[in-house]
């Protein structure tokens, strides 16, 4: 469903916004997001909106993507900041929304790879930093893509967005740590070869700290991501 984005920007001024001069302007507008400014900040407004069954779902994972970004801001992962969680039900159905941060002069890591078709080595350090970061909080982003991946042009610094099906569990995995960069690889196997995949994994590797790592890291993600990749194939996912 389309988002009714002037009545969505008035709910949100009214609503959230402490000032009356906070209006808000519209940038950019998709499917299920509002890009907006007032005078002072950018804001993503990203929507669930839906009639019938789902609606209860798209509210949970609303308030899942509000309470995680909380979270794992908190915990110090590079994330864009959560403002606010909005509400309302109108005629249309029940409608929610994410209020955070826009991360400007961004673009993701999927964009990045069509543009240059390969990763840089200060990215490929910054990705290591980021599953670090996510295994020593415990953080399990179920969903680690190149489209939930934002760089920060002209710094190499990146941001973990799309977080709705993310749960936390006992820090210092390293069975966590294995499974969520073998989704990354997954996806990264689609536009990579098999020789790049390698020298990718063997430069995150280097990243990680020392008890991470061990002699068949590499094949271990390998073969764990190939097995991604057929449970996907198989279910069309």
């Amino acid at each position: 469903m389309n988002i009714n984005y002037r009545q969505l920007l008035k709910e949100v001024e009214n609503l959230h916004l402490n000032s009356k001069n906070s209006q808000l302007s519209l940038i950019k507008k998709t499917k299920r997001k509002v890009i907006a400014e007032t005078s002072t900040k950018k804001l993503v407004i990203k929507s669930y909106m839906l009639k019938g069954v789902k609606i209860f779902a798209y509210r949970k994972y609303a308030i899942s993507e509000y309470n995680n970004l909380k979270k794992a801001k908190k915990l110090g992962i590079n994330v864009p900041t959560p403002f606010n969680l909005h509400k309302s039900i109108s005629l249309n159905g029940i409608h929610s929304a994410v209020i955070m941060e826009q991360i400007d002069d961004s673009i993701t890591l999927g964009d990045y790879l069509k543009a240059y078709s390969t990763i840089g080595p200060n990215i490929i350090k910054s990705i290591g930093v980021l599953l670090t970061s996510l295994n020593q909080t415990g953080a399990n982003h179920i969903d680690l893509s190149p489209e939930n991946i934002l760089i920060k042009q002209n710094s190499d610094d990146i941001y973990l967005i799309d977080w709705q099906y993310a749960n936390f569990v006992k820090p210092n995995s390293k069975q966590q740590l294995f499974m969520q960069m073998a989704q990354l690889i997954k996806y990264l196997s689609k536009t990579q070869s098999k020789d790049k995949i390698r020298e990718i994994i063997q430069a995150i590797e280097k990243c990680l700290p020392s008890s991470l790592r061990y002699e068949s890291f590499c094949e271990t993600i390998i073969a764990l991501s190939e097995e991604h990749l057929s449970k996907s194939r198989r279910f069309n996912v």
